[in-house]
C-alpha cells in the first residue's frame, strides 16, 4: 500500500482468488486494523465477515436489515433472512 488511508473500501476483494492470495489479503487488512485504518468491505462470504469483522451489517433488497456483532448475526439470521444477502462489515468504526 502507497499510503495508510483512515478508512478502506474494498469490495468483495476476495473474490476470484486462489487460498495462498486469500490468506495474504486478511494478513494486509488485519495489519491495517492494527495500525487504526477502518476497513469497510462488502462480501457474499459470512465466513469471511466472521472471522475478520467487529461488526457486521446486512443489506437486504437495498435496505439496512439488521447489524450487530457476527455471532449476533449468524444466530438470528435463519429467522430473519430468506434471500441472498450483502455482507458489509467493518473494523474499527470511525466515530
Amino acid at each position: 500500500m502507497a499510503h495508510s488511508p483512515p478508512v478502506l473500501f474494498l469490495d468483495e476483494p476476495t473474490a476470484g482468488l486462489d487460498v495462498a492470495s486469500r490468506a495474504e489479503l486478511h494478513n494486509l487488512v488485519r495489519e491495517l486494523q492494527a495500525t487504526g485504518t477502518t476497513s469497510i468491505l462488502a462480501t457474499h462470504d459470512m465466513a469471511e465477515a466472521e472471522e475478520l469483522s467487529d461488526r457486521v451489517a446486512i443489506l437486504l433488497k437495498g435496505q439496512l436489515a439488521t447489524i450487530g456483532t457476527p455471532m449476533e448475526i449468524t444466530a438470528s439470521a435463519p429467522l430473519l433472512f430468506d434471500a441472498p444477502l450483502t455482507v458489509w462489515y467493518a473494523w474499527k468504526w470511525v466515530v
